[in-house]
């Protein structure tokens, strides 16, 4: 969907994404990690947009993930 400003959710992620990297800050996309869909979105979320519980433990896992990949990097 688009915004009244005619923006999508995954512009906002891209420029975020963008300023991350100028900035050398580590990021967790997510929006294109998740790989959630039309087609499995509602084992993961009662609304469509916020996660239920199945969604708060698949999206964790994800950013511990992420975490330990950093963490071994420094």
């Amino acid at each position: 969907p688009i915004n009244p400003l005619g923006k999508t959710l995954r512009e906002y992620c891209e420029e975020l994404i963008s300023v991350c990297v100028r900035f050398s800050v580590p990021i967790c996309d997510l929006n294109a990690e998740a790989n959630l869909n039309r087609f499995n979105l509602v084992h993961y979320s009662s609304d469509g947009l916020h996660p239920n519980i199945d969604g708060d433990a698949y999206i964790s896992k994800i950013i511990c993930k992420r975490i330990k990949e950093l963490a071994e990097t420094m």
